[in-house]
């Protein structure tokens, strides 16, 4: 309380100091509340996102062959998987989605995502894409990655106002023995280059690169959070990067991730998009968004279950009390009781109850408290109709094989 009223005698750069934590902290609380609104947006328009893909789902697999509306159909497929993309990128950046960590072919990933940079970078800039002549396939969550080449990106679009070249290249490295004054430790590494011919930095610059809140940016421009984040996944990754730059000159990031040399397991689409009838089970579903719950509803019954749906969990326990039921599906973030809190009062009665919990943030948001069994399953909003019915039908037989 005393703080501003005490002067500091012969020693100014304190109160510049001070000033400076101050804003600081201003810009962390800032951040906090943005990655709390990054979340919720991305949970709503999953919910969103939900019917519209589902809907078109059951349309497509409905349509007659040779209907003229049948490619309509699939671009309004292709927008909703390209819009789920974009969620979840918010949902990472709101803290709310979980490493997902799969086999992941470089080479792939990087032709996938040139499309979306080339919307982001300005005709000014030119990209250049060199890919390995070789697969290069690393273990990762895509998403991240996907993340880190974006923020890359943008700053080096940021780097080059007057325009200049993009390039991006992927090729192996090898590590016999481990490197002075390096942290990388032999082995085979798949490398991800991406340079700028932007204005490049000084020395003291570079150093400080990787640091929270340090930025080159004017202060409305940046946070100066990007690179650190995109360093922190790095690492997550068990990767490590490197930063090169001259004045004048450019600006190179190297990435250097493990290779795993495992071929990238792609199951047959007719097993992946194959739908599991259910044989009259009753299902409890719980579900605050109306659209989702007539969908959900709709897709139950097609799938071959009774469904007893409900708005609120209060309304579910009732439904409960009145019919015995062979399974709950329920949202996970709802008014008064969430779904982990309305399961763990249903266990009191059916301690082997299987249950499938559906929600637009990750699987993170069940909780601890959540029975570590097999017939508990999650799958993340906006989803098929194959993955829910497999998720229904594995949950109800370990449920079964269990009691």
């Amino acid at each position: 309380m005393f703080g501003y009223a005490i002067k500091v005698e012969g020693i100014p750069g304190h109160i510049t100091e001070r000033k400076e934590l101050e804003e600081r902290l201003d810009e962390s609380v800032s951040l906090e509340s943005l990655c709390q609104l990054a979340g919720g947006v991305a949970h709503d328009f999953n919910n969103l996102l939900t019917p519209i893909l589902g809907y078109s789902e059951l349309l497509l697999s409905q349509s007659p062959p040779g209907w003229d509306g049948h490619e309509y159909l699939e671009a309004v497929q292709k927008a909703g998987e390209s819009a789920k993309k974009l969620v979840q990128q918010l949902l990472a950046y709101g803290r709310r989605q979980i490493l997902r960590i799969e086999t992941v072919e470089l080479n792939h990933m990087l032709q996938d995502l040139e499309p979306l940079l080339r919307r982001t970078i300005p005709e000014s800039v030119r990209i250049r894409v060199d890919l390995s002549d070789e697969p290069l396939t690393v273990r990762a969550d895509i998403s991240q990655l996907e993340q880190v080449i974006l923020n890359l990106a943008i700053n080096a679009r940021d780097a080059m106002p007057e325009g200049g070249v993009l390039h991006m290249s992927l090729s192996r490295e090898h590590f016999r023995e481990k490197e002075e004054a390096s942290e990388i430790e032999p082995g085979t590494y798949a490398l991800l280059s991406i340079s700028d011919s932007g204005k490049g930095m000084d020395v003291e610059t570079l150093s400080k690169v990787f640091e929270p809140f340090f930025s080159t940016k004017e202060r409305a421009r940046g946070t100066g959070l990007g690179l650190a984040m995109v360093h922190g996944i790095v690492k997550q990754h068990d990767g490590h990067i490197r930063a090169a730059s001259n004045p004048g000159a450019g600006t190179r990031f190297d990435i250097y991730l493990p290779e795993v040399g495992e071929p990238v397991a792609v199951e047959p689409e007719t097993d992946q998009d194959r739908i599991i009838r259910g044989n009259g089970e009753r299902i409890l579903l719980v579900e605050d968004s109306p659209e989702v719950r007539e969908l959900t509803s709709s897709l139950l019954t097609q799938m071959g279950y009774e469904v007893l749906a409900a708005d609120t969990p209060a309304a579910a326990l009732e439904l409960a009390n009145e019919q015995a039921v062979d399974m709950l599906l329920s949202d996970v973030i709802m008014p008064d009781m969430n779904g982990p809190e309305l399961y763990l009062e249903m266990r009191k009665n059916q301690p082997h109850l299987p249950v499938v919990f559906m929600s637009g943030y990750s699987e993170d948001v069940l909780g601890a408290e959540m029975p570590n069994s097999s017939w508990v399953y999650y799958v993340q909003k906006p989803f098929k109709a194959s993955r829910l019915s497999i998720a229904l039908h594995e949950a109800l037989n370990n449920s079964k094989s269990s009691g």
